[in-house]
């Protein structure tokens, strides 16, 4: 059996699209959200649970664009974020971060 190994690290997307969001029975009867975040350069799986599932749940539910901090785990070729912060996008964002005519 081959040995996994498991790579930590914190990152923070500075913006993402928040793609369906849901919140599936699990196995172990705990209580999670995991949606799909994209950014400019890739797809990310990430994972709410326990206090951030509690504080940013809304955040993932009714936002279409996020802002999320959290530890990137990867294992294999594979990688998940596991949300510690979570803000909805500001709506002026695009007229904010554009360079003034």
């Amino acid at each position: 059996m081959a040995e996994h190994r498991y790579c930590l690290t914190k990152i923070s997307r500075p913006y993402s699209l928040n793609l369906r969001p849901h919140r599936p029975p699990t196995r172990s009867g705990r209580v999670a959200l995991f949606t799909t975040i994209e950014d400019e350069t890739e797809y990310l799986q990430a994972t709410c649970v326990n206090e951030a599932l509690d504080q940013y749940a809304a955040v993932f539910l009714l936002s279409p664009a996020v802002v999320v901090r959290g530890i990137l785990q990867r294992k294999g070729v594979g990688a998940s974020l596991l949300v510690e912060k979570a803000k909805p996008l500001p709506a002026d964002y695009h007229r904010a971060a554009s360079p003034s005519s």
